[in-house]
C-alpha cells in the first residue's frame, strides 16, 4: 500500500497477488493467508 496526502494506491484482499502474515493467537504459530483466486469466501 503507497499512499501521499493526494494519491494512494491499494491492492484488495481478493487479489491472488496480495498476500498477508497471520499468527495464531493461542499457539503463537505463524504462515500467510493469500487467496488462491477460485473461491470468495474461503482464503488459504
Amino acid at each position: 500500500m503507497k499512499t501521499s496526502p493526494s494519491f494512494s494506491v491499494v491492492i484488495p484482499i481478493i487479489n491472488p497477488k496480495f498476500r498477508l502474515s497471520a499468527k495464531l493467537k493461542n499457539s503463537n504459530n505463524t504462515g500467510s493467508i493469500s487467496w488462491d483466486g477460485k473461491d470468495l469466501i474461503t482464503a488459504q
